[in-house]
C-alpha cells in the first residue's frame, strides 16, 4: 500500500477478536454476501479464521475465538521451547568449562606421554558429545583428581583404535 494512503477497510479493527456489526452502504460498498467472501479472503491471507453471520444488509464479523486460543497456546509453547533451549545452552556452556578443566588435569597427569591412560582420557573428553559428557559427569564418572583409568571403558562411545 502506498505511503500515506488510508486503507479502504479497517481490517485491523474488524479482526481484533471483538464482534463487529458492519452495514452495507455504510461500512462497505457491496452486498453483505459479497463482503462476507471478502472478509474470508482477507482472513485467509492473514492466516486467521473468522466467524460471520448475515442478517439482511448487516454482516457480523468476529475473529474465531478458538483460533485465538490456539494461537496463544502456540505462542506459549514456542516461548517455553525457546526458554528451555536457552537454559540448555547455559548448562552446556557451564559443562564445557568443566570439560576443559578435566582435559587440562588429564593432560597434566599424562605428563606429555601420549600413550599414558590419562592422555587417552583427555582425548576421550575432547571428542565425547556434550550431552553424553553432561550425563557421565552427573553420574560421577569424572571426579576431578580422582580419575580411575579403567573408568574410560564406561564412556558411551567406542574406544579409539
Amino acid at each position: 500500500m502506498p505511503v500515506g494512503r488510508k486503507p479502504k477497510y479497517d481490517w485491523q479493527t474488524w479482526l481484533d477478536g471483538n464482534l463487529h456489526k458492519l452495514t452495507a452502504g455504510q461500512d462497505f460498498l457491496m452486498s453483505a454476501v459479497q463482503f462476507q467472501q471478502q472478509v474470508y479472503n482477507v482472513a485467509r491471507r492473514k492466516g486467521v479464521k473468522v466467524s460471520t453471520q448475515i442478517k439482511g444488509d448487516v454482516l457480523y464479523v468476529q475473529l474465531n475465538q478458538e483460533w485465538m486460543k490456539e494461537g496463544l497456546n502456540e505462542i506459549e509453547q514456542r516461548e517455553k521451547f525457546h526458554a528451555q533451549q536457552n537454559r540448555l545452552e547455559i548448562i552446556y556452556r557451564e559443562y564445557e568449562e568443566k570439560r576443559k578443566i578435566l582435559i587440562l588435569e588429564a593432560e597434566k597427569r599424562a605428563g606429555g606421554d601420549e600413550n599414558h591412560s590419562y592422555a587417552h582420557i583427555a582425548n576421550t573428553l575432547r571428542t565425547i558429545p556434550i550431552a553424553d559428557f553432561v550425563r557421565c559427569y552427573d553420574e560421577g564418572q569424572f571426579q576431578i583428581l580422582e580419575f580411575d583409568p579403567q573408568s574410560i571403558q564406561n564412556l558411551p562411545y567406542p574406544e579409539s583404535e
